[in-house]
């Protein structure tokens, strides 16, 4: 099974039954037939020798072929090398106890080899080997499951991965095609350093990868999908066509992805893109808080100088919507550019419009009001006073005059 062909021969496993119940490697030359060589299995006290669980795949410029399995002595797992040519064992990996028991499950699926490193799934995640001596360069886990799987993690199991542009896509799956876990994923890991990219829900097969998308059918809900970067569109007004200088603009517009699965759907961070995603496609709820794009705006007057007005941000939970206030300082035909420069789920665009603007009016002139002096009261007042004292000195005189009267008349 998972046969290849390399340098004219066709390589495979074989199961043997006789009275020991036993595996080989196949190598049959593709012009005739003929047995090229047989790398037999039979020994079981040996520790060097396994059940064959998966493989083979081939390394590309090494010469080798890999295989994984099952050690026969404590049931660990170990990936393995022949010479493609001839058959014989190159090297041997054994995986640490940490990983046991799930690690020897490597159930039907191939390997994959790239960048000088061989790619193998298991029940406990993903490892990357050295494809010419098989030191164990990272390990990738899907994480904790928690009470969802018997296995404390979600499974890698009957599909191997597909790998193109530095990714590793590794989709979590079963020996069986039923679906029987929530939570699981399709993984986009480094394939160098082993860390997590994205990931995106589902039951995964991922079958190709061309032209920078990858195909991948969702048993959960039969459907195929296309991962790749989107086209997207740019736009931009101004709130007046002409103003003068001082005052001020306000210039907005938005950034939408023009993808045929989401056309005419806000852009929104590569950091939010899978909540968004899975809200657009696959029924999950619509995320409270979502990041936008990145948008640079240019003020390019008539003689070519250009002005940087700023930067700023789309507002995906408002339609992509960006805006800034801008103050020109100088007359002159502008011309407003807005530039997004794209980012690792989406190709750039922009978009661009024009502005006048005038020469500020001359402040009309205040006219002064010329307030006449103040009258001089305090003469008039002082006579007054003076009168007012005189009256009440007459009165009192009057009144003690009176006064005296009247006692000399009784």
């Amino acid at each position: 099974s998972h046969a290849l062909i390399y340098n004219g021969l066709l390589i495979a496993r074989n199961f043997k039954v006789t009275t020991i119940f036993t595996q080989e490697i196949l190598a049959l030359n593709l012009t005739d037939g003929s047995l090229a060589y047989r790398t037999e299995i039979m020994d079981r006290s040996d520790p060097n020798t396994w059940i064959y669980r998966q493989g083979p795949a081939i390394g590309s410029g090494f010469g080798l072929v890999y295989f994984a399995g099952t050690a026969y002595d404590d049931w660990h797992s170990v990936y393995f090398a022949f010479n493609a040519s001839t058959g014989k064992l190159k090297w041997v990996c054994k995986i640490p106890e940490e990983y046991y028991p799930w690690s020897n499950f490597f159930a039907y699926m191939p390997q994959a080899c790239a960048y000088g490193r061989i790619y193998v799934l298991s029940y406990a995640g993903v490892f990357a080997l050295n494809a010419t001596n098989g030191e164990i360069l990272w390990h990738y886990s899907a994480g904790n499951s928690g009470m969802e799987t018997p296995y404390n993690t979600w499974p890698f199991g009957s599909v191997g991965p597909v790998i193109g542009g530095g990714v590793v896509f590794a989709p979590n799956t079963e020996h069986s095609p039923t679906l029987y876990y929530r939570g699981m994923r399709l993984h986009a890991i480094d394939a160098f350093t082993g860390e997590r990219i994205w990931t995106i829900l589902g039951y995964h097969t991922p079958t190709a990868i061309a032209y920078g998308i990858l195909i991948s059918n969702d048993a959960a809900s039969a459907t195929t999908y296309a991962f790749g970067k989107g086209e997207t569109k740019t736009t931009i007004s101004v709130s007046s066509k002409v103003t003068s200088v001082g005052s001020a603009v306000l210039i907005e517009g938005h950034v939408l992805d023009l993808s045929p699965a989401q056309n005419g759907t806000p852009a929104v961070s590569d950091e939010d893109m899978t909540p968004w995603m899975e809200y657009l496609h696959m029924q999950q709820p619509k995320p409270q808080q979502v990041r936008g794009v990145t948008v640079e705006l240019y003020a390019i007057k008539e003689d070519g100088r250009t002005i940087s007005i700023g930067t700023t941000t789309t507002d995906p939970l408002n339609g992509g919507l960006y805006r800034m206030l801008w103050t020109p300082s100088e007359e002159g035909v502008y011309t407003i550019v807005a530039v997004f420069h794209g980012s690792n789920s989406y190709y750039a665009s922009s978009a661009a419009t024009s502005i006048g603007v005038t020469v500020a009016p001359e402040k009309p002139a205040v006219p002064t009001i010329e307030i006449p002096p103040a009258t001089d009261y305090t003469p008039l007042l002082w006579a007054i006073i003076a009168i007012m004292i005189i009256a009440t000195l007459l009165g009192v005189i009057g009144i003690a005059l009176a006064w005296k009267s009247r006692k000399q008349v009784r």
